[in-house]
């Protein structure tokens, strides 16, 4: 399938997956995307006094150019469900809502909906992504 232009795309995210949970603390698995569309103004409230920012992020991911890792590991995207069934997650991630957290310009963003668009065939071409502080 065809990629859309990287320019467009200037962003980089880290995904964090939570993977465990010790004593009350959770552990998460990190993975850096590169080349996505971040709207860090995404979702304006309109007040008497003008507009406020919600402090909702919009991601979009072209899945047609994924480039995903954690060092030199490149990582692939599952499902949520898939990811679950998992033994080993090291060279997967995912986007859990209300579990997984999203990581851009140094402030952390939970992730509230993923919507899989594929206007041509079964397979998602772009992951639109929702998420808050």
């Amino acid at each position: 399938m065809i990629r859309s232009p990287r320019f467009i795309r200037p962003h980089r995210i880290l995904i964090r997956n939570k993977v465990a949970e010790l004593d009350g603390v959770a552990k998460y698995q990190t993975t850096t995307v590169n080349h996505v569309c971040v709207d860090a103004s995404y979702g304006m409230k309109q007040l008497q006094k003008g507009i406020q920012p919600t402090g909702d992020l919009l991601v979009i991911v072209d899945m047609n150019d994924l480039v995903a890792f954690e060092g030199a590991k490149k990582r692939i995207y599952k499902e949520p469900r898939e990811f679950e069934k998992l033994e080993n997650t090291e060279s997967h991630f995912t986007l859990r809502p209300d579990v997984d957290l999203i990581v851009y310009k140094g402030h952390e963003y939970t992730v509230n909906s993923i919507v899989e668009v594929n206007p041509v065939n079964d397979e998602p071409d772009f992951l639109e992504i929702i998420a808050n502080e």
